[in-house]
């Protein structure tokens, strides 16, 4: 790890850098009403813990941690595109930044107890082989009762680019099967497992097979019923027009070896500008897109 250069960041007590799984740097950020847990390797969440309640986020225990590999849980973050590649399917699954190194650009405790640190990653040698554009990207963490968690691209370049990004969260449930998804009702949906077929949803989303949902025009504000483990947990989200709801369901256990028998525990809500509702950035320019998870 490269503790010399993360000295700078350090904050004894609210933020330090220790190994991770794999060897892999992780961030530990601690404040007065909650924890979390930050690799570096994707600038990948793991974990978001309020005190007192249980860990709101689902890390696999399957999943690889090393270099070029993809975290499977938590929120991975998704850029440029979102989903396999509109044209080469050669190229990885909902961009490269998850699984690029980021290094920390801030750190501070705030006045009001709570505890931000920002990671960003840039265009390189290797991300204009897989996408011809130069870019910043930024995600500030915020830690109190609440994950504040703030998606900011910058196009560094002399030319406009158009991209999708999307927060992928996995979030801890007692049971898929016993869970629910409300404040979609009379949005717009195009369902990925049934060809892209669109329709209006109509009342609580409730899992009882495979589900790949897309509202790519969604309220701001949805609830996640856990109702195996008691409690509700409330998603908030600016900047990002889409809301995805997916579990893979029992088509885990073949076809995402990461996640296998597992797929009982989660439930994924992901803020997203995807598919019919992209974002172009012209030179110079950015765009802030937000996600706040708390319980009810």
């Amino acid at each position: 790890m490269d503790t010399i250069r993360f000295k700078g960041f350090a904050i004894p007590g609210s933020v330090d850098l220790v190994e991770g799984t794999g060897g892999l740097p992780k961030i530990l950020i601690r404040s007065d009403s909650g924890e979390a847990e930050v690799y570096l390797h994707g600038a990948h969440v793991t974990s978001f813990t309020p005190k007192g309640a249980k860990d709101l986020l689902w890390l696999s225990p399957l999943s690889p941690f090393a270099s070029g590999k993809n975290i499977r849980g938590g929120v991975p973050v998704v850029f440029p595109w979102f989903g396999p590649h509109h044209a080469r399917k050669d190229l990885p699954a909902h961009g490269f930044v998850r699984s690029k190194s980021w290094e920390i650009a801030s750190s501070a405790r705030l006045s009001d107890g709570r505890v931000r640190v920002a990671l960003r990653t840039h265009s390189d040698e290797a991300t204009l082989a897989f996408w011809p554009h130069d870019f910043t990207l930024e995600l500030a963490v915020t830690v109190g009762a609440e994950l504040g968690l703030e998606l900011t691209a910058t196009n560094t370049g002399c030319d406009p680019f158009a991209y999708e990004d999307c927060l992928h969260t996995h979030f801890a449930v007692g049971a898929v099967a016993a869970s629910g998804v409300s404040g979609l009702e009379g949005s717009c949906c195009i369902d990925k497992v049934a060809d892209g077929k669109r329709a209006v949803r109509a009342g609580e989303i409730k899992p009882a097979a495979a589900l790949t949902d897309v509202f790519t025009l969604a309220p701001p504000r949805t609830v996640i019923r856990d109702e195996k483990n008691g409690r509700s947990i409330v998603c908030e989200q600016e900047g990002f027009r889409g809301t995805v709801v997916w579990t893979p369901w029992t088509g885990a256990e073949t076809n995402f070896p990461d996640i296998g028998a597992n797929w009982k525990d989660f439930l994924c809500v992901e803020a997203a500008n995807c598919i019919d509702y992209d974002v172009t950035l012209l030179p110079g320019t950015s765009h802030r897109s937000a996600v706040r998870y708390r319980l009810a």
